[in-house]
């Protein structure tokens, strides 16, 4: 067997694994090489839409495009003979078991894998996107399962269990998704009992500054209110001072006139009126002058603050 032949896009790692095997591509248009001397290469419905999607120009995206391969798949294989391998067990066998079955299929002889290819793991939403295309079309499914009765299994079975593992993938999938909507709901919550957090101490920090400027208002208006009752004292007690000067200096009064007073002096009774008139205004004076020095040593202080 010298060809290979393929209607799906093949990795750069499958062209790889062929070449060292020896097998060079064969090109539909040139009709069939006789005598069972091409390779038919065909994947699952998964593999092939996970390969084209790596390749955007070549991109098999709908049911009938994947149903006209499998179609050619089988219409090469039923008029020709050729032998059908899957793609996924190509890479499993990899180009020494590959060159080994070449080798027995050319002399005639049973050849078994070194070990039983495996069909591969599915990607969950590979999975899920496969399970639409295939409730789309059931044809799909059908196709592949009669590629899989009549394909090279190297000792193992074929995957007619198929569809099950789609379901079970695309469950995981559902799995793994509820699980990242739950890890994001989580992540969300977190973030948004932080924001209230850092709002709360936002909160009591401004509370605390609120009330520091009460009590500065508080402290500046009782100095402000002292301040005019100082002021408004001290007026109070320079009219009083100005309302006794007058009465000192009425017409009519006497100035006062300092006596000297010895043990044996007796006075008259108007000298005695007099003299305490005279005394009494003295104390007077003297007391609302100390007041004022006290009051505009205060308003000083005050306004000093």
């Amino acid at each position: 067997m010298r060809f290979w032949i393929s209607p799906f896009e093949l990795t750069n790692h499958d062209l790889g694994l062929l070449e060292e095997a020896g097998l060079q591509p064969w090109e539909w248009e040139k009709g069939c090489p006789p005598n069972r001397d091409c390779l038919v290469l065909y994947d699952s419905p998964d593999q092939v839409l996970a390969n084209s999607s790596s390749r955007p120009g070549r991109a098999i995206t709908t049911p009938e495009q994947l149903l006209e391969g499998y179609f050619r798949v089988l219409d090469w294989s039923n008029q020709t003979r050729q032998p059908k391998l899957a793609i996924w067990r190509l890479q499993q066998l990899g180009p020494g078991g590959l060159g080994r079955w070449l080798i027995d299929a050319a002399t005639g002889e049973e050849s078994e894998a070194p070990h039983q290819p495996q069909a591969p793991a599915i990607r969950p939403l590979v999975a899920a996107a496969t399970l639409a295309l295939i409730e789309a079309c059931p044809q799909l499914l059908d196709s592949y399962l009669d590629i899989e009765l009549k394909a090279e299994l190297f000792g193992g079975d074929a995957d007619l269990h198929y569809r099950k593992r789609l379901r079970q993938a695309s469950l995981q999938g559902e799995l793994l998704l509820q699980e990242f909507h739950a890890h994001a709901l989580r992540d969300q919550l977190e973030l948004r009992e932080a924001e209230l957090n850092d709002a709360r101490e936002e909160a009591q920090l401004t509370l605390l500054q609120l009330h520091q400027v009460q009590e500065e208002l508080e402290h500046y208006f009782l100095r402000s209110r002292s301040s005019d009752e100082l002021a408004h004292n001290q007026q109070l007690q320079l009219r009083r001072a100005q309302q006794l000067m007058a009465r000192l200096h009425l017409p009519g009064a006497n100035p006062p006139t300092r006596l000297n007073i010895t043990p044996v002096e007796v006075l008259t009774e108007a000298q005695s009126h007099a003299t305490a008139t005279s005394l009494q205004a003295e104390a007077l004076l003297s007391t609302y002058a100390h007041s004022l020095s006290r009051a505009r040593a205060l308003l000083q202080r005050s306004l000093n603050r």
